[in-house]
Formats: structure tokens, C-alpha cells, sequence
């Protein structure tokens, strides 16, 4: 098989990869690329994708999801529409239409288009210091992007995690367990799998939302894997949003189980047949690499494994900036404790680190 990804980042890379294990082809598209024949299958690395640069030639692609389900999903104001539609708890939200600084609301102010990583939300609370100046900036960019803007009140959240899925051509649903993320400035630097073994009530609150969950990815006759992020709060779970993609919280996936969320996505256009999802490790971790500051690097791209249970995936992104993913550690473990983990880990990072300065 021959896959068109409109996209040339890490997620395409990711991709390319598991097709070259799985003996197809990927080829990562740019804007440049306008003609999109000759593949069996097109699909995105991100939301975010610029659907015009295309124009015509995506109407008549073998595309998956499909364009308008992407169109749709690439705006989180609609995603909470199908959220209130298929009864999923979420937190409160409203559009806001008035150009005025909401300075006397406790809220989060959110693009509705283009925001990621913390980028194009604004936490608004009473009496803070430059936040009309803020609120000018962050509308102006709105207005510019063309994106709505909705108020989100604030969630005092005990904890977040993510749940990976995938749904292929004839509407097998296949999905991981649920792990926690832990965030540094908005940007995800942990994931932690499975939610289950620090918090079996969670996994059973995903699984009393399985059904709304399928609904949701049936009604758009959805094809791909798609990430579903919560917010842990009072027992309960409340969807965040959705990533109509492969996904950063499904990065463990490639070491810790059969298939990872890149071969499943690349198989859901096929169908999954009778394929089985099994772990294969009781425990497992991620570890972003978050850029600490400016640097430049040359532009190289590898995995290594570090032992038989730590790998590392470097982007090759040609500059380092404070909070770019630039790469991560995969980890299984077993009788050793998270804390454990997370020092190794970070001795791990602050070595390669000190490489690259070098």
C-alpha cells in the first residue's frame, strides 16, 4: 500500500515508520504537493492542516477521516457541541462574541481554532495584572485566525489523562488503556499507563463512558485513531477535548504494545480483521523532551535503544526552543516504583542535554 501524509513533522515521521514495519509506503506531502495521485490512501498529521493548499484534489482522494470530519473537529467549539449531543460530560462553556476584555469572569478564554499545547487559551481572573493588554493580543490573533473565541470555566482538576483509539473502515473499535499526563507549562512532559494501576476507578469511569465514546465515533463514521483528553475531577471524568489524530499521549504505544496507534492508524482504512491489542509490560511510561533554550542543532533524526527497556526518539528538528517537543523516552518497567522511573528518566534527559551542548 501507498500512503499520502499531508504534513512532514514528527507524527508523519512516526507514520512513515510503522509503514516501512508493516511493508507499505508513506510519503509526507507539502503544500507544495498539489497533485495528489497514485496513493491508496491520504491521510493528515495534524488538524491544523490548511485543507485549501489542496483544493480540488482532496474531493476525489481516498482520504481518511474524511475532510469534513476534520474540518469539523479542527474546531473545539463544535467538538463541544457533539460532546452536549451525545450527552459526554464536559466543562461548562459559551461563545463569546463581545470585544470587550471579560476582566470580571473567572474563565478560561479559548481560541476555538488553532490552539494547542496551552497556545490560544488565556485563564482570565479578577483583578490580574496586564490582562486587558493580554486580552487585546489574544483576540487581535483570534480575529486574525479567523477562530471564534468561547469562555470554559476553570476545572480545579486533580488530574488529566488521555485515552487512545481507533476505528477502522467497517466500524471495529479498538482501544488502549487509559493513562495519565502530566503537563509542564500547558505542553505534555509525562504519560504514565495504565491509569488503572494508580486509580482503578478511573478506568472504571471510562468504561461506563465507553458507549457515548462509540456513539460519538460511529456518528462520524469516523476512520483513524483518535485521542480523547480528560480532566479527573471529583470522581469523575470530563472530556477536554478530542485529537483527531495520532496522538503525543499514544507515543508509548510504539514500545509498550503489539501495535501502536501508527500501525492501527495505518490499518484502519484495511480493516483490523481479528487483530488484538495486548501490553507488553504491566507498567509503562513517556517522557517528553521539552526544549529548555534556544539552540541549533543539526537536523539528524534516529531512535536508539538505550537497554532492553528505554528507547529514545529524536525529531531531528533543526533548533531547540523552551518547551518544543523535541523528542522522548519510552519506557517498561515492572516492580519499580513511578518515582524511580521518573528519576532515571530525568538523569537520562539532563545527559543527553549535556550532549548536544557539546
Amino acid at each position: 500500500m501507498r500512503y499520502g501524509i499531508l504534513g512532514s513533522g514528527q507524527l508523519a515521521w512516526m507514520l512513515s515508520l510503522a509503514a516501512q514495519k508493516l511493508g507499505h509506503e508513506v510519503v509526507m506531502l507539502s503544500g507544495s504537493d498539489s497533485r495528489l495521485e497514485g496513493f491508496d490512501f491520504i491521510s493528515f498529521e495534524s488538524e491544523f492542516t490548511d485543507f485549501n493548499v489542496w483544493g480540488e484534489s482532496l474531493k476525489n482522494a481516498p482520504v481518511y477521516p474524511s475532510v469534513d470530519v476534520m474540518k469539523q473537529l479542527s474546531d473545539k467549539w463544535e467538538q463541544k457541541s457533539l460532546f452536549a449531543k451525545f450527552q459526554i460530560p464536559t466543562a461548562k462553556a459559551s461563545l463569546y462574541e463581545s470585544s470587550q476584555c471579560p476582566s470580571d469572569r473567572e474563565v478560561v478564554a479559548k481560541w476555538a481554532r488553532l490552539g494547542y499545547d496551552g497556545y490560544g487559551n488565556l485563564v482570565m481572573s479578577k483583578n490580574s495584572q496586564g490582562l486587558e493588554q493580554r486580552w487585546e493580543t489574544f483576540s487581535k490573533k483570534a480575529k486574525e485566525q479567523n477562530s471564534r473565541i468561547y469562555l470554559e470555566e476553570k476545572i480545579p482538576f486533580e488530574a488529566e489523562a488521555a485515552l487512545v483509539v481507533a476505528r477502522d473502515k467497517n466500524g471495529l473499535l479498538l482501544r488502549y488503556p487509559l493513562v495519565l499526563t502530566e503537563q509542564s507549562e500547558s505542553v505534555c512532559n509525562w504519560v504514565w499507563g495504565p491509569a488503572s494501576a494508580k486509580s482503578p476507578e478511573m478506568q472504571l469511569k471510562v468504561d461506563e463512558l465507553w458507549p457515548k465514546l462509540e456513539g460519538f465515533l460511529n456518528s462520524l463514521n469516523y476512520v483513524g485513531v483518535m485521542a480523547f483528553e480528560f480532566f479527573w475531577v471529583d470522581g469523575k471524568l470530563l472530556l477536554n477535548e478530542v485529537a483527531p489524530r495520532v496522538h503525543n499521549s499514544g507515543h508509548i504505544t510504539i514500545d509498550a504494545f503489539n501495535f501502536s496507534q501508527f500501525d492501527l492508524h495505518l490499518l484502519a482504512p484495511l480493516g483490523f480483521g481479528d487483530i488484538q491489542i495486548q501490553a507488553k509490560s504491566p507498567y509503562y511510561a513517556m517522557k517528553n523532551l521539552l526544549g529548555k533554550e534556544l539552540q541549533e542543532l543539526q537536523a539528524n533524526t534516529f531512535i536508539k535503544s538505550i537497554s532492553r527497556e528505554l528507547s529514545l526518539y529524536w525529531y531531528g528538528k533543526k533548533e531547540i526552543r523552551k518547551g518544543r517537543k523535541m523528542g522522548h523516552f519510552n519506557c517498561l518497567f515492572n516492580e519499580k516504583s513511578r518515582e524511580s522511573i521518573r528519576a532515571e528518566l530525568q538523569k537520562e534527559e539532563e545527559q543527553l542535554w549535556q550532549k548536544l551542548k557539546k
